[in-house]
């Protein structure tokens, strides 16, 4: 798996953190669902 980074807080994506892919961008689910709840 190459590194990759989460597109909301930059930290590191690990194998076993739950992601979300939108539209070619990766970001871990609970950053994704933190930012739905800010309502961007």
């Amino acid at each position: 798996m190459p590194e990759e980074r989460c597109y909301l807080c930059d930290a590191m994506v690990k194998r076993n953190d739950e992601v979300v892919r939108l539209h070619g961008l990766m970001m871990h689910r609970r950053c994704y669902e933190e930012d739905i709840r800010k309502g961007r």
